[in-house]
């Protein structure tokens, strides 16, 4: 898939601050190290979900929030990529 990136690199890599775009409109802008994304970071899927909080190893991790399409989100911890420990769901 194309895309595009600009930020800040480090040995060939992402790392620091940068904003990386895909053709199909998703989009992420926060931390990255060593080419992951890495601290806090905003992915706005291009179907209209947004993930704001922390990440870790390229992945959702720490406490964040996922706002969906139909405005229903959820508040709380994420592990490697998914809802894990504490948090609450807003349905719409």
């Amino acid at each position: 898939m194309s895309g595009r990136y600009e930020g800040d690199w480090v040995d060939g890599k992402y790392d620091g601050y940068g904003v990386e775009t895909w053709a199909r409109g998703s989009r992420f802008r926060g931390q990255y190290r060593k080419g992951l994304r890495n601290g806090f970071g905003v992915y706005r899927f291009y179907t209209a979900d947004v993930y704001a909080g922390e990440w870790s190893n390229g992945q959702s991790h720490g406490c964040g929030i996922h706002t969906c399409e139909d405005g229903s989100r959820y508040v709380g911890e994420f592990k490697w990529g998914v809802k894990h420990g504490l948090g609450h769901y807003h349905f719409r």
